[in-house]
C-alpha cells in the first residue's frame, strides 16, 4: 500500500506508530467507518491532533461532514495555520449534509480554502475544490439575480484553472451564464475562446446556435445548430430550434420542414405541435387548422402552460373571450409569465369588462418585454375609459413615440394632458388632432379648456362657440363660456349667459344657480345671489360652500344678522373651521351686540391665521368695546402700522384715546380716519354716529374711565 521506491515518504511511515500505520492503511483502503470505530474506541489520552485529524478525515470521506466539523472545530487553536486542516474544514463545509439548507455553509467552505490555499499554494486539491465552490457560489448568485457579483465569482473559477481542460470548462461556464442572462455578446466571447482552445462537440455547437440566434445571428445560428446535428445530435429539441430560427427568418416552409422532422422523431412532443398550430394560425391565417394540432397536443396528454396559451390566443382570434380566458388562466395557474401570454390574459379581460384585471396584465406584459404600440395604446385607451388620466397619458406617449400618430392618439393625449394641467402641451397636441381631421364638438371643447386655463380667453370663446354651432349645449360648456367671460371682467355678459341656460330642459341645476350666485356676488349684489343661492338649496345642495355663501351675502344686511349666524353655524356643523368663519361668525355676533361671544370667535380666528388685519381690526374693536381700552390699543396700533385696513383702524384708535381722555390723540387718529374713509361716513348712518361720539367725548372736559 505504501510506495516503497519513495524513500522519504517510506521512512515517515515507518516512523509512524502502530496505530498511525493501522489508520493509514484502512484510509487507503477506504475503510473509513472501521477508522472511526478505532479511533472512538481509544482512550481520551491517545487522542492528539493528528489522530483526530484522522477521524475528521474519516467522517469527511463517510459521507458525514457534520461530524467531522465539529472535530476539525475543536482543533482549531492548533489548526487554523495549517493548510491541511484548512482543507478539511473547507471540505467539511462544501460535503456537510446540512450545505443545502444552509446557504452560509458553502461561503464557509470559500473562506477556509482560500485560507488553505493563502497557507500552502500547492496543497493537493485545494484549487481544485476552490474552483468549484467559485462555480456553485457564482450560480447561486445567478438564480439570486446578483448578476455581477455572480460573475466575479464565474472568473474566479476561471483565473484558478490551470490545464486545459479545466479552461474549457470554466469558459464555457462563462458563455453559458452570459446566455441564461441574455448577454449574448459576452457568451460568444467565451465561446469562442472555448473554440479557439480546441472544444468541438455537440454541446458547444449547440451553445453557440442558441448564443447567435439571441443576437438575431438567425442564419448562423443555424449554421451551428446544424454543426450539432452533423455530429449526432437528433432530438426534437434541435430540430424545434432550427424551426424556430426559420419561422424568425421568415422562412416558413423550411420552419414547417424541420417542425415535422422532430415530430417525426417524437410525435408526442406538444411543442412542435404547438408550434404547428402557430405556423397555421399566424401564417396560413387557418385557425380551424392550428386547433386541430393543438388538439392533437391535448389528446396526446399535453395540458401545460404552452398549450393552454396556444388555445388562448386561438379563442382571442375568434373573439370567444371566455374560452380564452379558460385557457390563459389554466396557463397563469401553471406559472406562465411571460410578455405572450400576459397580453393575451389582458385582451381577453378587458373585453369581458374586467378591465382594471386587464389593464393589470397589460403592464406586465410591458414590464417583461412588450413595450410596443398595441400594448401601450391598449392600456392607454383602457385607462382612459376609466377615467385615469394620469396614468392614461404615459402609455399613450408611449404609443406615440412608438410610431402612432393619428387624430385619436392625439386627442387622447391632449385630453389626459389638460387633465394633467400641462395645458400648453394640450394646445399642441389637440391642434395636431383638428389638422388630421378630427373637427367634432368635443375637440373644440377640449381646446377651449386648454385655452381657457391658459388665459387666452378670446381663443378659448371661438372654440366653445365652434363646439356649440356643432349642437353642444350642456352645463360644462355653459360654465365653462361664463368663466371666460368673468375672467374677461364680463360678469354680466356672464350671468346672461348661464340664465338663458338656466331655463332650458337640463339648465336648472346646482351648479348652474351656484355659479349664478358666486357672480352676482362678485358683483356686491346680494339680494340676486341669494336667490340662486337658495334655488341651490332647494335643488339639494347642502355643503360649506353654500352655507358660507349664503351667510356671508345675508350678513351685509343688518336686519339678517341672526338668519346669517345660522348658516355660518351650519357650515361649522359640516367640519368648516378656518380663520374665514370663525371671523364671519365673529363679525355678525358683533353687529348683533354679543360682543363677547363675538370676541371668543375672534380670538379663534386670530390664532388660525395671526397675519389677518381684518380679524385684528375687528378683535379690537370687541376690547374697546368691552372697555379693555389698552388691550384694544396694543392690538389695533399694531394693524394700523400694517396699514391694511387704513382708516377704520385710526376710527377705533380715535374711539379708544378718546375713552381714556387722550383727546389729542383722539383728534389726530380721528383726522386720520376721515382722510382714508371720509366717504364711507358721510354714507353710513351708523359711522356718523360713531363719529358724533367720538367728538363729544374729545370735546368733554374729563372723562372718568
Amino acid at each position: 500500500m505504501i510506495n516503497i521506491d519513495d524513500e522519504e515518504l517510506y521512512q515517515a511511515f515507518a516512523n509512524k506508530s502502530d496505530l498511525e500505520k493501522e489508520l493509514d492503511i484502512l484510509h487507503k483502503q477506504g475503510k473509513n467507518q472501521e477508522i472511526i470505530d478505532i479511533i472512538n474506541s481509544l482512550p481520551e489520552e491517545d487522542l492528539n491532533y493528528d489522530i483526530l485529524g484522522k477521524l475528521a478525515r474519516a467522517y469527511n470521506n463517510n459521507g458525514q461532514c457534520e461530524e467531522g466539523l465539529k472535530v476539525l472545530l475543536s482543533l482549531k487553536d492548533e489548526g487554523e495555520e495549517n493548510s491541511l486542516w484548512n482543507f478539511r474544514v473547507g471540505y467539511s463545509y462544501y460535503y456537510s449534509e446540512n450545505a443545502k439548507d444552509n446557504p452560509q455553509y458553502l461561503e464557509e467552505a470559500k473562506k477556509y480554502f482560500e485560507r488553505c490555499l493563502e497557507l500552502n499554494p500547492n496543497e493537493p486539491d485545494g484549487d481544485v475544490l476552490l474552483r468549484w465552490v467559485y462555480s456553485d457560489l457564482g450560480n447561486r448568485k445567478l438564480d439570486e439575480e446578483k448578476n455581477d457579483e455572480a460573475f466575479e465569482y464565474f472568473q474566479k473559477a476561471r483565473d484558478l484553472a490551470k490545464d486545459r481542460d479545466d479552461v474549457i470548462a470554466t469558459e464555457s461556464e462563462l458563455a453559458w451564464a452570459y446566455d441564461y442572462i441574455k448577454d449574448y455578446e459576452k457568451a460568444y466571447e467565451h465561446l469562442q475562446t472555448a473554440i479557439s482552445l480546441g472544444r468541438d462537440d455537440i454541446w458547444l455547437h449547440s451553445e453557440l446556435g442558441f448564443c447567435l440566434g439571441g443576437m438575431s445571428k438567425f442564419e448562423e445560428a443555424i449554421i451551428e445548430f446544424e454543426k450539432a446535428v452533423e455530429l449526432g445530435r437528433n432530438d426534437a429539441w434541435i430540430y424545434a430550434k432550427l424551426g424556430t430560427l426559420y419561422k424568425e427568418l421568415e422562412k416558413y416552409d423550411k420552419a414547417l420542414e424541420y417542425n415535422l422532422k422532430g415530430l417525426e422523431i417524437d410525435p408526442e412532443d406538444t411543442y412542435i405541435i404547438c408550434e404547428l398550430a402557430w405556423l397555421y394560425d399566424n401564417i396560413e391565417d387557418n385557425c380551424e387548422k392550428g386547433l386541430e394540432y393543438l388538439n392533437k397536443a391535448k389528446e396526446l396528454g399535453r395540458d401545460d402552460i404552452w398549450i393552454n396559451s396556444e388555445f388562448g390566443w386561438v379563442y382571442n382570434h375568434l373573439r370567444e373571450y371566455e374560452k380564452a380566458l379558460i385557457y390563459l388562466e389554466k396557463a397563469k395557474e401553471l406559472g406562465r409569465d411571460d410578455e405572450w401570454i400576459t397580453f393575451e390574459f389582458g385582451y381577453s379581460l378587458v373585453r369581458l369588462d374586467r378591465i382594471e384585471e386587464g389593464i393589470e396584465y397589460y403592464k406586465k406584459a410591458i414590464e417583461l418585454g412588450k413595450d410596443d404600440i398595441p400594448t401601450n395604446g391598449e392600456i392607454g385607451y383602457w385607462l382612459d375609459y376609466l377615467e385615469k388620466y394620469d396614468e392614461a397619458f404615459v402609455y399613450l406617449e408611449k404609443s406615440k413615440k412608438l410610431g402612432r400618430d393619428d387624430e385619436w392618439i392625439n386627442s387622447e393625449m391632449g385630453f389626459c394632458l389638460n387633465r394633467l394641467e400641462r395645458y400648453d402641451e394640450a394646445v399642441l397636441f389637440l391642434e395636431r388632432a383638428i389638422e388630421l381631421g378630427k373637427k367634432d364638438e368635443w375637440v373644440f371643447s377640449e381646446l377651449a379648456f386648454s385655452l381657457k386655463r391658459l388665459d387666452r380667453y378670446e381663443e378659448a370663446l371661438e372654440y366653445f362657440g365652434k363646439s356649440e354651432e356643432l349642437g353642444r349645449n350642456d352645463e360644462w360648456l355653459n360654465s365653462q363660456i361664463a368663466e371666460c367671460l368673468e375672467d374677461l371682467g364680463k360678469v354680466d355678459e356672464a350671468i346672461e349667459k348661464l340664465k338663458a341656460f338656466a331655463v332650458t330642459k337640463n339648465g336648472n341645476s346646482v351648479p348652474v344657480n351656484s355659479q349664478i350666485a358666486y357672480l352676482y356676488g362678485k358683483l356686491n349684489n346680494s339680494e340676486e345671489a341669494l336667490k340662486y343661492l337658495y334655488k341651490a338649496e332647494k335643488l339639494g345642495r347642502n355643503d360649506i360652500w353654500l352655507y358660507s355663501e349664503i351667510g356671508w351675502n345675508l350678513s351685509g344686511q343688518p336686519e339678517k344678522y341672526e338668519e346669517a349666524l345660522e348658516y355660518f353655524q351650519k357650515a361649522v356643523a359640516l367640519g368648516r373651521e378656518d380663520d374665514w368663519i370663525n371671523g364671519q361668525i365673529g363679525f355678525s355676533l358683533a353687529k348683533l351686540g354679543r360682543t363677547k361671544e363675538a370676541l371668543e370667535y375672534f380670538e379663534k380666528a386670530k390664532f388660525i391665521n395671526p397675519d389677518s388685519e381684518w380679524i385684528s381690526y375687528h378683535l379690537g374693536s370687541c376690547y374697546r368695546k368691552l372697555g379693555e381700552i389698552s388691550k384694544a390699543i396694543e392690538i389695533l396700533k399694531v394693524s394700523a402700522e400694517k396699514g391694511e385696513y387704513r382708516g377704520w383702524t385710526e376710527l377705533e384708535l380715535a374711539w379708544c384715546y378718546a375713552l381714556i381722555d387722550e383727546k389729542e390723540k383722539a383728534q389726530e387718529y380721528l383726522k386720520e380716519a376721515d382722510s382714508y374713509i371720509g366717504g364711507e361716513i358721510l354714507n353710513s348712518p351708523e359711522l356718523k354716529k360713531d363719529v358724533e361720539t367720538i367728538k363729544q367725548l374729545i370735546s368733554m372736559t374729563t372723562y372718568v374711565s
